[in-house]
């Protein structure tokens, strides 16, 4: 998803179901009521909740990071100015945590980790650590640059945990050589390893996994463009792209990567 660089504030959000009654023996619902008016897809408008859950900011733009690398210094901008703005965020629960780059340190058992969208070979992973008060500790960068500067990665946008690897996967929605999949440890010190092999580089959306470890991506860009609005068929109003031969596949097994 692209948007605005203009946008001075950049802030993740944690939504939390309320209230605790209203829930389910599984977990999930049955919730009260729905949002009452969805906002138009069009432009940057306000989010909307429904009356069953809450949010509430757990990160800005101008937070520090516990490991600075390079001209990445900050949850949400570059120290030139420039937003790299979080995209998807993945909720994971670890019963005995993750380590991060203080030895001994505690960083808890509840993370936050997202891909932050940017150009320039300077997109870039952060997780953050929702136990830790302290801001010292509070987010850790995945994704340090190299000897180069540039972490080589751009236009971060789609994650997802891979149960069965211990990762989690990143979409690139870059068009040619600025797309394609990437995968990180979850383990401390993070390792990265590009999947352009065997997906092939292409601008994907977003990624998934289903239970028998098959890998589903969604593609963000294509060939021609196709309504996707009963209503309009003809376009060229709302319009989704057809898959290119380059990164066509449904799905791949985690076995493949």
């Amino acid at each position: 998803m692209q948007r605005s660089t203009t946008q001075k504030l950049v802030a993740a959000l944690l939504l939390c179901a309320v209230p605790a009654s209203a829930w389910a023996a599984d977990g999930i619902g049955p919730f009260t009521s729905g949002v009452p008016s969805a906002q138009p897809a069009v432009g940057s408008p306000p989010n909307v909740y429904s009356s069953d859950f809450t949010a509430s900011p757990v990160a800005t733009g101008t937070d520090a990071l516990e490991n600075p690398s390079g001209v990445i210094t900050t949850f949400g901008q570059l120290s030139s100015g420039a937003n790299t703005e979080p995209d998807e965020n993945t909720y994971l629960n670890f019963e005995n945590g993750l380590k991060g780059p203080t030895p001994k340190y505690n960083y808890g058992t509840h993370f936050l980790i997202q891909g932050h969208e940017g150009a320039g070979n300077l997109s870039y992973v952060t997780r953050i650590n929702l136990d830790v008060s302290d801001p010292a500790h509070r987010i850790t960068l995945l994704t340090p640059v190299g000897g180069d500067g540039l972490t080589h990665l751009n236009r971060t946008d789609g994650s997802t945990y891979n149960p069965f690897t211990k990762s989690m996967l990143f979409t690139q929605e870059g068009s040619g050589t600025d797309g394609g999949l990437y995968e990180i440890a979850i383990r401390w010190p993070s390792t990265l390893t590009t999947r352009y092999g065997a997906i092939g580089r292409c601008g994907l959306e977003g990624v998934k996994i289903d239970n028998k470890g098959r890998i589903y991506l969604v593609e963000d860009t294509g060939g021609q463009g196709v309504s996707n609005d009963k209503n309009d068929i003809n376009g060229p109003n709302k319009v989704a792209k057809q898959p290119t031969p380059m990164c066509s596949a449904l799905s791949r097994t985690t076995k493949a990567i």
